[in-house]
């Protein structure tokens, strides 16, 4: 957990100046990030981009597509 609060810390310096970019299969650690932007890709495709704070309702969709 204290390498998580870490990276999280480094993560909200780079943030401040610079845009972020996450690859990850692990789409409840994204709600922990401070960030409130969230681009979601899906085959190459967009398949969301938009708020952040939103991503308990597009979960839902998200796992329709076969992501968890």
């Amino acid at each position: 957990m204290k390498e998580r609060s870490y990276f999280q810390s480094i993560l909200q310096r780079l943030a401040y100046h610079s845009i972020v970019i996450i690859s990850t299969h692990l789409i409840d650690e994204l709600q922990q990030s401070s960030e409130d932007t969230l681009l979601y890709l899906s085959e190459g495709k967009v398949a969301y981009f938009g708020d952040l704070r939103v991503l308990d309702t597009i979960k839902k969709e998200l796992r329709k597509t076969g992501i968890d």
